[in-house]
């Protein structure tokens, strides 16, 4: 599709930079195109700029991203105590602590479910879940806890 509009066949051709350049010398009526002159003595320092610059790009362009440490499991007894009216979408990701749970086959009525004040007791966050699921026996379908990976807790609608 061919640009029929001049000036936008323009700014196309210019690119950003030189679109930038086309507007600055629009507004600033007192430069003019040729007016501006580069002496001798500042040909190496606008050259040693231009390449710190480009070598810093491509430097940063190149480097490898460092990748951030995966949270630490939790090992150990893990206890919570629940509020009044908190959901079953707040208290198992709660339970799972710094892992990232993922529900699968429930409905939004399910993790909204409210439960009453309670203790939640396990030896790891598997097992307080597995817990809760027994806390939560005739509100929410039956689930699995699934720990494939570490860092990551699938909470599993069971199949019947």
């Amino acid at each position: 599709m061919p640009i029929e509009n001049t000036a936008l066949r323009a700014f196309t051709a210019l690119g950003v930079p030189g679109a930038g350049l086309l507007v600055l010398y629009g507004i600033v009526n007192w430069v003019q195109p040729g007016s501006l002159r580069i002496t001798e003595g500042w040909t190496g320092p606008i050259a040693l700029v231009i390449v710190l610059s480009t070598a810093i790009i491509l430097y940063r362009v190149v480097s490898p991203v460092p990748v951030p440490a995966p949270p630490p499991a939790i090992s150990g007894p893990v206890a919570l105590s629940i509020p009044r009216n908190a959901s079953f979408k707040w208290v198992a990701d709660r339970l799972a602590g710094a892992a990232v749970v993922e529900y699968l086959g429930f409905s939004r009525d399910e993790l909204d479910v409210r439960l009453e004040p309670r203790q939640i007791k396990g030896n790891s966050s598997e097992e307080a879940l597995e817990n809760l699921g027994v806390a939560l026996r005739g509100k929410v379908r039956p689930f699995v806890v699934e720990a494939s990976v570490p860092g990551r807790i699938v909470l599993r609608v069971k199949n019947r």
